[in-house]
């Protein structure tokens, strides 16, 4: 995915939506949203990110400093997860909308 991505400079959103993403997959997605300059839009929707897949995510939208709009519904993203995206978010000068909808949140 990542490398697909590479080669495709202009893109604007990226939307996924899935069951569960693994720790591999949502580093290879992160990676791909580093080398999206012209990205305006993330949108995951997924039953359950881990602790290590939010630090992945959280890392690429630090490294996203033109980023304005991430929507992010899961069912569960642990205390640990939701501090690495509000410090990432911390770093996001762009970013001017967050959706963010879970249902719970696991310790």
């Amino acid at each position: 995915f990542s490398e697909a991505i590479r080669h495709a400079p202009a893109l604007q959103e990226i939307s996924l939506v899935c069951r569960r993403i693994s720790d591999v997959g949502m580093k290879d997605l992160s990676d791909a949203i580093r080398f999206a300059p012209a990205l305006q839009n993330i949108s995951l929707r997924c039953r359950e990110i881990s602790d290590e897949g939010m630090k992945s995510f959280s890392e690429a939208i630090r490294h996203s400093p033109a980023l304005p709009s991430i929507s992010l519904q899961c069912r569960e993203i642990s205390d640990d997860g939701m501090k690495y995206f509000s410090e990432a978010i911390r770093h996001a000068p762009a970013l001017q909308n967050i959706s963010l909808n879970c249902e719970e949140q696991m310790s």
